[in-house]
């Protein structure tokens, strides 16, 4: 049969669905039906407290009191959710849990999640989802530097999307994760509580090895990037051509062109032949098939630099211009740009 929350296939002697998390009840017929209320804790509430029906799942009013083997089957979950989280916390994520009769779809916050996205996914062994997300940033980010249009803002924006995704739906990738593990665990069907209990509690809890794989995950994703960086420049960066961009991050153009408005900065960069020194920039502003000089300056950087990167106000008159680097009395690199209207 399939579940009719998530449409998820289930298998016979699952329990819950393994997707969304709702609780699944076996007839004594074999067939499963599902349960309206898979919330795994249930704290009791005042009424319940002053003799009324001890009711599980309290958000079925009028569906009946549950039988006894529902209840031992939900006391059941509770108790392995509770091995599997450990101490300190069990209470915090069963109490997140329990504020949704689907937690594991349902969107709650979790601080930890927010600020330390990898480490808090290594720390409570959820291995999978950090390569995940590490895969996403790398297609971002190769796919902006191959494309010349890597900037901060860009990187702000995809780790701000993973941080916020990862808090609101931490704690419902926490529960499926659980989930997984514990049913992995009864298909070995162990007879001693004590002996299961042990196993479920091996499976769950914190892990600092799986902070220190997320750390070496993340150092991993860096040199890749730092890699990836170093062969785009290599392709972008021709020693006789001046390049322009609207903006430079940690030393390198990005949104690059060669169409500026006159407010605009234009960023350029440009490669010495041999070595630095003194140099000069003439900015030539082309009419028909001439040009002339529009502006020029001096400037001097030690001898040991490669190259430069700068930035200058837009000329004030639209048109075709041509930056051109001069040293010792040679053009050295050239690049045209615009400014339009």
């Amino acid at each position: 049969m399939y579940c009719k929350d998530c449409g998820n296939k289930i298998e016979r002697g699952d329990r819950f669905c393994s997707k969304c998390g709702r609780t699944v009840q076996h007839t004594s017929s074999g067939q499963s039906t599902e349960k309206q209320d898979s919330s795994p804790y249930h704290p009791p509430n005042s009424e319940q407290d002053s003799g009324s029906s001890n009711s599980l799942f309290p958000n079925d009013q009028g569906k009946g009191t549950p039988t006894s083997s529902e209840e031992h089957e939900q006391t059941q979950l509770t108790k392995d959710l509770e091995a599997f989280v450990g101490v300190n916390k069990e209470d915090y994520y069963l109490g997140k849990w329990n504020q949704s009769p689907t937690p594991g779809s349902q969107q709650s916050w979790n601080w930890a999640a927010f600020f330390l996205t990898l480490f808090w996914l290594g720390y409570r062994k959820m291995y999978l989802p950090i390569i995940v997300i590490i895969v996403f940033w790398l297609i971002v980010d190769l796919i902006a530097l191959s494309l010349g249009y890597y900037s901060l803002t860009l990187d702000l924006i995809t780790g701000a999307v993973v941080y916020i995704t990862l808090a609101l739906y931490g704690n419902a990738l926490y529960y499926r994760h659980a989930l997984k593990k514990i049913e992995k665990v009864n298909f070995h069907r162990i007879e001693d509580p004590a002996t299961r209990q042990a196993m479920i509690r091996s499976r769950g809890g914190t892990s600092w090895g799986g902070v220190f794989l997320a750390l070496l995950l993340a150092i991993s994703y860096s040199l890749i990037y730092i890699s990836a960086e170093s062969a785009t420049l290599n392709t972008y960066n021709h020693y006789d051509e001046v390049e322009f961009a609207f903006d430079q991050y940690d030393g390198v153009l990005v949104d690059r062109a060669t169409n500026f408005s006159i407010f605009d900065e234009i960023h350029y960069t440009f490669y010495f032949p041999d070595k630095g020194g003194d140099y000069s920039i003439a900015i030539e502003k082309v009419e028909g098939s001439t040009s002339y000089i529009y502006d020029q300056w001096e400037n001097s950087v030690p001898p040991d630099w490669l190259g430069v990167i700068d930035v200058m106000y837009a000329p004030m008159d639209s048109g075709q211009y041509i930056m051109k680097i001069i040293m010792d009395g040679e053009v050295i690199s050239s690049g045209q740009f615009r400014i339009v209207d």
